[in-house]
């Protein structure tokens, strides 16, 4: 196999979320991998990679719901849903919990006529689990429009993880239902909003922790690795975490930033190289100089497994800034899903190693790149899967 060239990494959309690449490790065991994505196989079925006959299948007809949405067709939209397809989405905003068939279509119906162009729409598959005639696919949803909010034009951002089951049928695979949504950071107009709760245009921007700085204390006790839960205090002293991370981010503050991680450092590059903690301070340093602004950076904690004195967050990270890119100022947006290990320690609560990355749409300029090849800018929209 001949070797990919090297690629200066200013070629490349900074790894989504530039605190993504500052992978520190801790020294002890990792407490192993939240189930938030990646929970146990149902017996008699299997998990399949990207090559498998079910993973491209299923992409092209995300490609094709993609299509639709961008054009509004809205009966092509729903050519796709199944006899029986539902909709449970039990944390969206003044919805009921489940929506039957033609609840959700009409739901869509009136959704689809309030949006005015489709910017983005993609369906990033994170996962397939495969039980014969039926699959279900974790997916990170990211949709950016302008729609009409009252009497205005708005642009809205949202992004979700979800299930999605789909059915084998004689007029091919058809979305069953969609199930276990949830909703990262929603933007209108680039102000945070609270999805959970109806759209109030005059709420103050939404922050999902308060920004505090650690608490030092005595080193949380081990136990037995459980399922976290959002009213713990050890999810909510991640969450106070993360908000630490966003704030540096925001002020470009490296010092900061650095504060939130564990002593010592492991970092390992999308291209597998292993840096020392200098190297990964030089490397964040360069990154935050190309940065001037930044409009949302977010990590939202689908599932923790809580270890006691260890736990793994995964997260929805959304970085969405202004920064210098090939020698011009471009507007840059990324998304990922990931695993990432957070360590109690006198110093309160710190972050260790990023792992299992799994990234979704990234644009550039409004345009969207496949973030797995240098970045060429000339190049058409990169579409991940062809119709069909």
């Amino acid at each position: 196999m001949r070797k990919r060239p090297r690629t200066p990494w200013l070629r490349r959309p900074v790894f989504a979320g530039l605190c993504a690449l500052l992978f520190a490790g801790f020294a002890a065991p990792r407490p192993g991998t939240a189930q938030g994505v990646d929970g146990p196989v149902p017996a008699g079925c299997r998990a399949v990679g990207l090559a498998s006959p079910e993973w491209q299948a299923i992409g092209r007809r995300y490609a094709m719901l993609a299509r639709a949405m961008r054009e509004k067709n809205f009966d092509a939209m729903v050519g796709l849903y199944a006899p029986t397809f539902e909709v449970r989405e039990a944390n969206a905003g003044g919805q009921p919990p489940l929506l039957t068939r033609a609840q959700s279509i009409e739901l869509q119906r009136n959704r689809m006529a309030s949006v005015v162009e489709t910017k983005l729409i993609s369906n990033t598959i994170l996962r397939l689990i495969s039980c014969g005639d039926r699959v279900t696919a974790t997916v990170l949803q990211q949709w950016y429009r302008t729609q009409m909010v009252g009497d205005r034009t708005v642009l809205v951002e949202t992004a979700a993880v979800q299930d999605e089951e789909w059915q084998r049928t004689a007029q091919g695979w058809l979305r069953g239902n969609i199930g276990n949504l949830q909703s990262g950071a929603m933007l209108v107009d680039s102000k945070r909003n609270d999805p959970s709760r109806p759209y109030n245009r005059n709420a103050p921007p939404f922050e999902p922790f308060p920004l505090e700085p650690a608490v030092p204390g005595p080193v949380a006790a081990p136990h037995a690795c459980r399922p976290g839960d959002p009213a713990s205090p050890t999810w909510q002293a991640i969450g106070r975490g993360y908000a630490r991370i966003s704030d540096a981010l925001r002020r470009r503050d490296l010092a900061a930033m650095l504060a939130t991680m564990a002593p010592v450092i492991e970092t390992r590059t999308p291209e597998g190289a292993v840096w020392n903690r200098a190297q990964a301070e030089a490397y964040a340093r360069a990154g935050i100089e190309q940065v001037r602004e930044t409009r949302l950076t977010s990590n939202v904690i689908l599932a923790l497994r809580d270890c006691g004195d260890r736990a793994t967050a995964t997260v929805l990270q959304q970085w969405y800034r202004t920064q210098l890119f090939a020698g011009q100022i471009r507007r840059l947006e990324t998304a990922a899903v990931q695993d990432e290990e957070w360590g109690s320690t006198p110093q309160g609560w710190l972050r260790g190693s990023v792992t299992n990355v799994r990234r979704g749409a990234w644009m550039v300029d409004g345009k969207r790149v496949n973030p797995d090849r240098p970045t060429d800018l000339d190049a058409p929209a990169w579409e991940p899967f062809p119709e069909g």
